[in-house]
């Protein structure tokens, strides 16, 4: 549940439905200023999380409690942990038959009591599916295919329920089907609902439309879809990433998850032929899955120690935990000076480095040594800080490609990043 003021002040509830936006009723934010979204409450004054709404999308034809949905927009992305989840919602259409037979809902919210006062502990009811006519004939007005009457006996919804949802269980998981709209004065016993299921493409052209598009105002800097190739990455540690371990019938290599579907390791670690390929996501020493591999990229300018980097495409996205996400890559090379803190890092001097394993060192490599000689190379990665948004982030800028007398040849991460992107973004 979210819970959805403006200037510090209650106004209705909302449901989480996308790490970046929040289902409500319209009613609940048109005229509304200085929107604020609090997640993770029970009690509502103790929220675990709070966003600035920084965008509010109402439908183009809402007018008194008719098309009665609008989406929130967050100002960053939610972080999901074992209270702060977002609730189901089935874009399949044909869900809408079995909405029409559906005999009970729940409906949850912090609105009006039987005494009149709002509650602290967010409140539950179960209402029954009432014929739209019943409706009609308690408020006097036409009840659209695009709503749902419900109500009972024993209670109902009440101001400051509104833009909550109407629940209903969908292949044992709590779906939502339904937004609080409106019902009696005195709260006895009916109300209408927003039906979901009627709203399910306006819902995701608006979030396809709207998502990532930011304007950041935080002291002017560049926008995350400017700066991350994946937008929900993170962490200032290589601890707080996720790293992959590849697996076939005749070898193993290690690489570094750096999207919720794509592992970046090295061409040398491969096999040479299309074989069955296993990914298991680690954090540590803790499994987050085991992943098929549904494609594999090589560098198209691969050749023995140059250009030695791959891409694999998992074949289903990984649901990576609360505090852990893929490792940030620049979007572009040319951020790299502006936003780069580290920017004399301990590198070897090529012609050193030449000198002492053997090997010319490639433009889009560099050559590193570390203190303790007892690291597995393969997969290897080292990252640079970058400051932003006033933290700093741990971005990817290298992976071993192999190792000669104490030597460590990288591959530049940063010099690839056209090839990286779009590889991507095209798959």
């Amino acid at each position: 549940m979210a819970a959805i003021y403006s200037s510090n002040m209650f106004q209705c509830g909302g449901t989480l439905i996308h790490k970046r936006f929040v289902l409500t009723a319209a009613h609940c934010v048109i005229g509304r200023q200085n929107l604020l979204v609090y997640l993770g409450a029970y009690n509502i004054s103790q929220p675990t999380a709070q966003y600035n709404v920084v965008h509010v999308e109402v439908h183009s034809s809402y007018g008194l409690y008719v098309n009665d949905i609008a989406l929130l927009k967050l100002s960053s992305s939610v972080v999901y942990n074992e209270s702060i989840y977002p609730i189901c919602i089935v874009l399949d259409k044909e869900i809408k038959n079995q909405v029409e037979n559906t005999w009970q809902f729940k409906t949850f919210g912090w609105g009006r009591k039987r005494d009149g006062q709002t509650s602290d502990i967010l409140q539950t009811v179960t209402l029954n599916n009432l014929y739209r006519s019943e409706c009609e004939r308690i408020f006097g007005v036409q009840i659209t295919f695009n709503r749902i009457c419900a109500g009972s006996t024993t209670g109902d919804t009440c101001g400051g329920d509104s833009g909550g949802p109407l629940t209903t269980e969908h292949n044992f998981r709590q779906t939502q089907i339904g937004i609080v709209s409106y019902g009696l004065q005195y709260c006895n016993g009916i109300g209408v609902y927003t039906c979901v299921t009627s709203y399910v493409d306006w819902i995701e052209g608006t979030i396809k439309r709207l998502d990532y598009a930011d304007d950041d105002n935080s002291q002017g800097l560049r926008n995350y879809e400017n700066i991350w190739l994946y937008r929900d990455c993170g962490g200032n540690d290589i601890k707080d990433h996720l790293h992959a371990f590849i697996a076939g019938l005749i070898f193993k290599t290690q690489g570094v998850l750096i999207t919720d579907q794509f592992v970046l390791t090295h061409v040398t670690g491969l096999p040479c032929i299309r074989i069955f390929i296993t990914v298991t996501v680690k954090h540590g020493s803790r499994v987050i899955g085991e992943y098929e591999v549904d494609s594999i990229f090589k560098h198209p300018e691969y050749s023995f120690h140059s250009n030695d980097i791959a891409l694999l495409k998992l074949s289903r996205r990984v649901n990576y935990p609360y505090g852990v996400k893929p490792i940030c890559l620049l979007a572009r090379e040319n951020l790299l000076v502006s936003l780069v803190m580290d920017i004399a890092p301990d590198f070897i001097d090529p012609f050193d480095c030449k000198l002492r394993t053997g090997n010319s060192i490639q433009p889009t490599q560099f050559c590193k040594q570390f203190e303790t000689d007892n690291i597995d190379t393969a997969g290897l990665i080292v990252g640079k800080n970058v400051h932003y948004l006033s933290r700093n982030w741990l971005v990817l800028h290298g992976i071993v490609s192999y190792s000669s007398n104490g030597l460590y040849v990288f591959e530049n991460v940063v010099k690839h990043m056209y090839w990286i992107a779009s590889t991507v973004n095209e798959n």
